[in-house]
C-alpha cells in the first residue's frame, strides 16, 4: 500500500503507544497534533540532506515585464516545487552552424560559477541576455515516492515531537532521539548509493599543484 501522510504519522504514533488516526480531521488530540506538525517536519527532513530521490533539474526561462533588483541582469521564476536550490549552471546560445553550445564561460572552476541570488520565488543572475540557466534543486515529493530508508527517518523525527507533545514521556523522546541519529546515518548511506561516486572537482589550486 502506498505511503500517505496518515500512514506515516500512524507509524510514529504506534511507537509511542497512542491510538492511530484515520485522518487529520478526526478531531482527536493525536490528529490535531499530526496535522500541525507534519508539514513542517516533512520539509525540515527533506532539507537535512541533498537527497537523490528528491533531486530535480530544470532549465529556466527569464521572467519578462517585472522589475529586476539593482545590480542584476536577468530574473527567473523558481519552480513551485522547489525546496532548496543546490546548483545553477549557465547555458549559452546554440551555435546553429554546428548544433552545439559554445564553451561555457564557467566550465570547471568552483570559484568561477555564475553569480546568482534568490529573492523570494525569483532567482537573479548577471548573465548576458542570450544565456539561460539550468538548476539542480530539492523538490517537494509526494509520500508515495519516498523510499523506505527515508520514511524510517521521517517517522523517527515525527515520533520525537509527538512523544513530547502528546505523552510527555521522556523515555519516548530519548528513544526517538537515538532513532533519528541511526536512521539518518543509514538513510544518507543508502541514498549516496543512488549515484556514481563523485570525483574531486578541479579547482585552480589543484590545477596549479
Amino acid at each position: 500500500m502506498p505511503a500517505t501522510q496518515v500512514t506515516i504519522c500512524n507509524l510514529a504514533l504506534a511507537n509511542i503507544r497512542v491510538p492511530a488516526i484515520t485522518s487529520f480531521s478526526d478531531g482527536t488530540t493525536e490528529a490535531n497534533t499530526c496535522s500541525q506538525i507534519y508539514p513542517e517536519i516533512y520539509e525540515q527532513c527533506l532539507g537535512e540532506h541533498r537527497w537523490r530521490f528528491a533531486m530535480n533539474q530544470k532549465q529556466l526561462t527569464p521572467v519578462a515585464g517585472q522589475v529586476i533588483p539593482a545590480g542584476w541582469y536577468q530574473l527567473w521564476q523558481v519552480p513551485a516545487d522547489c525546496l532548496q536550490i543546490h546548483t545553477v549552471r549557465a547555458i549559452g546560445p546554440v551555435d546553429t552552424s554546428s548544433g552545439v553550445n559554445p564553451a561555457d564561460p564557467w566550465p570547471t572552476y568552483e570559484d568561477s560559477a555564475p553569480r546568482w541570488d534568490r529573492y523570494g520565488d525569483k532567482l537573479v543572475t548577471q548573465l548576458p541576455p542570450d544565456y539561460t540557466i539550468s538548476i539542480d534543486y530539492t523538490r517537494l515529493v509526494g509520500e508515495a515516492q519516498l523510499p523506505p530508508y527515508y520514511r524510517k527517518y521521517l517517522v523517527a523525527a515525527l515520533q520525537r515531537t509527538l512523544a513530547s507533545s502528546i505523552t510527555g514521556h521522556s523515555e519516548y523522546v530519548d528513544a526517538a532521539e537515538k532513532e533519528i541519529q541511526d536512521t539518518l546515518r543509514k538513510a544518507r548511506l543508502k541514498d549516496s548509493q543512488s549515484r556514481t561516486p563523485p570525483r574531486n572537482t578541479p579547482t585552480r589550486l589543484i590545477t596549479y599543484r
